[in-house]
């Protein structure tokens, strides 16, 4: 199997120094996050996760209701000294755009499009 280029979080940078994690470690994390809010997902969604950005802090976030969001994924992923950082801004995608895909949806009865986070498939040997 190729080796998948890295996932980069521009957002969380510390003197310069981009954080980036391996795609195995991102998928991995992906998967869990999913697994671990399985309930408040949407099941519909096979798989992708709601946005959910959120420039307010991490535990706010949370109390707001949006925990199972892939702001709070990627937020747990670079750790503590981030945690009150949005994290998938237009810039992640931007460079992440191996990997993940953003796209809006809507729902039947729902008076608007919501972005939601799918994951790509893995590059096959």
């Amino acid at each position: 199997m190729p080796v998948e280029k890295p996932v980069t979080f521009p957002y969380a940078n510390n003197l310069g120094n981009v954080l980036t994690v391996s795609a195995k470690q991102f998928r991995n994390a992906w998967k869990r996050f999913a697994t671990l809010h399985r309930q408040e997902l949407d099941q519909d969604l096979d798989g992708c996760l709601p946005l959910l950005a959120s420039k307010d802090s991490l535990s706010d976030t949370r109390a707001a209701g949006h925990g199972c969001g892939f702001d709070v994924l990627c937020r747990e992923i670079v750790g503590a000294c981030h945690w009150d950082t949005m994290q998938a801004g237009n810039q992640f995608f931007k460079v992440n755009a191996h990997i993940v895909e953003l796209f809006q949806r809507s729902r039947p009865g729902a008076p608007r499009r919501t972005k939601h986070v799918s994951l790509l498939p893995a590059p096959q040997a």
